[in-house]
């Protein structure tokens, strides 16, 4: 919950806020500046954040700064407001974000795992869990460092943690679905057999086998994911990431059917793909056509 813990009897003291997401920040009688509130409200850490929930963000206001860069404590606890309700909220979507996966056969028993980041919290399925089966109590807390804040969390923590760390990902989808699963276990990469894996940033890169859990595979992964936001994982699985969760499900939907079509292609004879110069005409008439997924 997010706390006003007061000002000083003086009255010259800092006000402390303490967030949703456990930081304490110091703010000024004028109020706190608008980027510490844009870290707040769940800006992406990393070399595009705008801010940091950590370091000059935290200072001390002044009330000689210009009052174009503060905002009210009003407007603070609004925004405070939103951020927790965004917090409540994800427990809830993780749980539909599961049922969908299990009803669209990506998952099958406890294989698979999901997570959804607000701020500097990472709420994901617990280890165990059957993503068909998931209730409120089979979800995990961790920070973005892996400190356990609550339940048991996925023994692929690592692979979720580590792909937070690296790119601008609100959701994570690890599944074993079966026809992505087949590709890993026999292609270095699926290429781009239909323009809608242009959605997915292009050809899927196979990262090398690693045991699950481990940091070999997650730092694997993580170099499979360049320019991409899906990957597929040698004899193992697929995972790929959105910025929320309902295009992170649609995202592991579209990667399943994208590895059917190059199967069932594979049949009939060698599968026709799309060469650079083709992509990049269909990405040049997405943007004609305001289809801005295609873009990617």
């Amino acid at each position: 919950m997010a706390q006003l813990v007061g000002w000083s009897s003086a009255g010259a003291a800092p006000l402390v806020a303490r967030d949703v997401l456990g930081e304490s920040l110091a703010v000024g009688p004028i109020g706190v500046s608008a980027a510490t509130v844009a870290g707040l409200a769940g800006r992406q850490r990393g070399p595009n954040a705008a801010t940091s929930l950590h370091g000059r963000a935290g200072h001390v206001g002044s009330a000689t700064r210009p009052a174009s860069n503060w905002v009210s404590i009003t407007e603070l606890q609004a925004r405070w407001k939103s951020v927790e309700a965004r917090w409540r909220n994800c427990r809830m979507d993780l749980l539909q974000a599961c049922h969908r996966l299990a009803a669209a056969g990506l998952v099958v028993g406890t294989a698979g795992n999901v997570s959804v980041r607000v701020g500097e919290r990472v709420s994901l399925t617990a280890k165990g869990a059957a993503l068909g089966e998931v209730t409120p109590d089979d979800v995990a807390v961790t920070d973005l460092e892996g400190k356990v804040l609550a339940g048991s969390p996925t023994s692929e923590l690592e692979l979720h943690l580590a792909i937070y760390r690296r790119y601008d990902a609100g959701a994570i989808v690890h599944t074993h679905a079966p026809m992505a699963t087949a590709l890993a276990c026999a292609l270095d990469q699926l290429p781009v057999i239909h323009y809608q894996l242009l959605t997915l940033g292009g050809a899927i890169r196979v990262a090398p086998f690693q045991p699950f859990g481990t940091r070999e595979l997650a730092a694997g992964v993580v170099d499979a994911l360049r320019g991409r936001a899906a990957a597929l994982l040698a004899n193992h699985g697929a995972v790929n990431y959105a910025s929320s969760l309902v295009d992170a499900v649609e995202g592991a939907v579209l990667l399943e059917w994208a590895s059917a079509l190059y199967l069932d292609a594979s049949r009939l004879g060698t599968p026709r793909v799309l060469d650079e110069q083709q992509q990049a005409a269909v990405r040049a008439s997405a943007v004609r056509h305001g289809y801005r997924s295609l873009s990617w």
